[in-house]
């Protein structure tokens, strides 16, 4: 069997990841609202690129708005995967009785969330 032209297990062709950040000063402390933007294109987790084992090309995006407070203390709200895309985080093939099943973890959903800290 020839693999040739085959990509690599879990090798996407392309990817990207693009995050930015803005900050403002307020009365008391900063304000900073950050957007993350992640792109895969196509990948396999098998040598012979069956598209049945593969992960098509996705968009995730996050969000996360966090206040800073000089006496040590912070707080972030944040969206992660907003658009509820759903990826697999890779898989693998097991052996049973009533043949070979492939398994693997899906990555999670959309979650949003508060976050409070203190930096001390």
């Amino acid at each position: 069997m020839s693999y040739d032209g085959k990509y690599l297990n879990n090798a996407p062709e392309f990817t990207a990841r693009l995050g930015a950040t803005y900050k403002w000063n307020i009365w008391r402390g900063d304000l900073r609202l950050r957007g993350e933007a992640e792109y895969s294109s196509v990948y396999y987790f098998d040598p012979l690129n069956l598209p049945s084992n593969s992960q098509p090309a996705f968009t995730k995006g996050n969000l996360f708005l966090t206040y800073k407070d000089p006496s040590g203390w912070h707080a972030m709200a944040f969206v992660r995967n907003i658009g509820n895309t759903t990826t697999i985080g890779g898989e693998h093939y097991s052996g049973s009785y009533l043949g070979i099943t492939i398994n693997g973890p899906y990555e999670p959903p959309r979650m949003y969330g508060l976050q409070v800290g203190y930096a001390f």
